[in-house]
């Protein structure tokens, strides 16, 4: 498991067996055994677990976001835009399961709760999403008549919840999807937030 460097140790060790065991039975001993690390080298680059687990909850949205925002493009319609975005998350997703399974385990915990309602806020008082275009592109569809009125957190749940119970599926080979289903599947997830 050799990384770059140890602090990439740390993480890769931390993400695996938080994917694993959970956050709670994710001990900073355990996670520096893994990592090959002495415990005193993760606490040279985080100041407590928590801090890790919320550093590497930003850094792995940065790499989604990167890869959402390679061919999105912020015009055209909304509905495509949604479907597009809905389709590289999931592609990402898909493609990196361990991300997958610490972002639903970061999102459904309180860490991810308490983070997900500061991003929606923020946005609420102007200021830019940094985790990908899902908020403004919904706010842009209320403000145009296009996505429902309905209060930002339950888009974005209803949205997010689709794409990971998709994902789920699709790494555990539950339902077998294909590119038609997959499509299928957004534009049922779409009509359950548009107008």
């Amino acid at each position: 498991m050799p990384t770059k460097n140890k602090r990439d140790d740390v993480v890769q060790a931390a993400m695996e067996i938080i994917a694993k065991e959970g956050f709670y039975n994710a001990p900073t001993s355990l996670i520096a055994k893994q990592a090959n690390v002495g415990m005193g080298t993760i606490y040279r680059y985080f100041k407590s677990k928590d801090e890790l687990i919320h550093e590497i909850y930003a850094e792995r949205v940065a790499l989604v976001r990167k890869y959402v925002l390679l061919d999105y493009v912020p015009k055209g319609s909304i509905k495509a835009r949604y479907m597009k975005l809905c389709r590289s998350v999931f592609n990402f997703l898909v493609n990196n399961p361990l991300d997958y399974v610490f972002f639903d385990q970061y999102l459904n915990s309180p860490y991810g709760l308490n983070n997900k309602l500061s991003d929606i806020d923020d946005h609420k008082r102007g200021q830019i999403s940094e985790v990908y275009p899902l908020l403004e592109l919904l706010t842009e569809g209320q403000e145009s008549g296009v996505i429902k009125n309905m209060e930002l957190t339950l888009l974005v749940a209803l949205t997010e919840n689709c794409i990971f119970t998709l994902v789920r599926h699709q790494i555990h080979g539950e339902l077998g999807l294909d590119d038609k289903a997959v499509e299928q599947f957004f534009s049922a997830t779409w009509e359950s937030v548009s107008q």
